[in-house]
Order: C-alpha cells, then structure tokens, then sequence
C-alpha cells in the first residue's frame, strides 16, 4: 500500500504540526545524549503522524529492530505490561542500546494494565523510553492532565489543522498526497482534488492516500 510505500523515514518528511514534531526530535536527541529515560505521550486524531513519529523516535534512539517492541491497539494486558517491565529490569542486557516500548492506543487499556504502567513509570532505566499514543486529549484521557498516568509522560496533541489548506494554498498534507501521486505516475489532477480528498478524510493522510490509491 501507498501509505506504507511512502511513510516518512525522517524528520523532515514528516508534513504538518512542525512545533509539536520539533519538540519530539529535540527531547528525542536530548535523551539520547543524556541516556535519561524517556516517556512520550502522543494524541490526536487519527492518521496525523502518531505511530510514525514514534518509530522515528526509536530510529534516532538508535535501537535495533530487536530493541523495539510494538504493542498494537487492544493489546496492552496486565500480562503484558508485566512481560515490559520484566524486559527492562534485564535493560543492562542491551549493551549500549536503547529499548523501546510503542504502545498503540494506550486509551484502551485496562485499569489493573493502567496501574501496573504507573508502577513501572517510576523506575524507567536509564536507556529506555516509551511511546503511548492514543486519539484521546490529554485532558480526557484518565481522568486528565493532573492524572497520575498522565503526568508521567511529556504530552504532544497533535492535530490536522492546517493539513489540507494554508495561506490560501494546498496544506502540507495535501501536497505530500499529490507528492506521492507524482512518485507514482498517477498525478494530473488540480491542487483542489488533493484538498477536498483531506478534507473527505478529515486531515486522515494514511485514509487520504488509500482512497486516492483506489480511485486511481
């Protein structure tokens, strides 16, 4: 699929909410410098960019893809968090590396699941860091910001204004969508088509380039 073909693999290629994404790399590199652990807490709707800033989060960390565990949505049981936290007690195991945790949706996790995660929150080794994301505000999420899960994290809100239109033009969500049409030889439509399709889409750019991809 498109969406996948074309995922940005830096930085850079990341299109839209350029405070929150500097911010991420700028901690990232901090953390890898300082070897300090790191928790991020990424929110928003979906199709912004969450679970790809997280795995460049884990690229410029340096870990290998051994050193990345991924839970997907729905995922995330008491018995696994507990298979996490096993895994980084062994973390002087890893060497010079970092390990990386991705836990998708972290809104549906279960409370015993939530609880064992603030546990483990507070003991974080030095050379780890884990990504929640979740398409719940901070503020919404348990029980809001003051919240002691939602405290232990660096919240990022990521979200799809400025995606299809910018200063009277196509947003950088529109014009990475005709990007990858140009890539792909399937161009030849106006600026507007690219614009309506974000929109369509509510800013989803992964759910943009799947319906463009079928039309075409």
């Amino acid at each position: 699929m498109l969406a996948d073909k074309y995922r940005p693999t830096t930085w850079a290629e990341v299109v839209g909410n350029d405070k929150a994404i500097e911010k991420i790399a700028d901690l990232t590199v901090d953390a890898f410098e300082s070897g300090d652990p790191l928790v991020l807490l990424l929110t928003g709707p979906a199709g912004v960019g969450k679970s790809t800033v997280a795995r460049l989060v884990a690229k410029t960390l340096g870990a290998d893809a051994c050193h990345v565990e991924h839970i997907p949505s729905g995922k995330c049981t008491a018995e696994r968090v507990r298979e996490v936290e096993e895994t980084l007690s062994h973390s002087a195991l890893f060497g010079s590396g970092w390990k990386v945790i991705i836990v998708e949706e972290i809104d549906k996790v279960a409370p015993q699941a939530q609880s064992l995660w603030l546990t483990l929150l507070e003991t974080m080794p030095h050379k780890c860091a884990v990504i929640f994301t979740s398409n719940t505000k901070p503020d919404e999420l348990f029980g809001g910001i003051d919240s002691p899960f939602v405290s232990r994290c660096y919240g990022v809100w990521f979200t799809t204004q400025g995606l299809a239109t910018r200063d009277g033009g196509p947003g950088p969500g529109a014009q990475r969508v005709k990007w990858i049409a140009q890539q792909e030889g399937i161009n030849g439509k106006a600026d507007a088509y690219y614009v309506n399709l974000l929109n369509q889409c509510k800013g989803n750019i992964r759910a943009a380039i799947q319906k463009m991809e079928l039309e075409a």
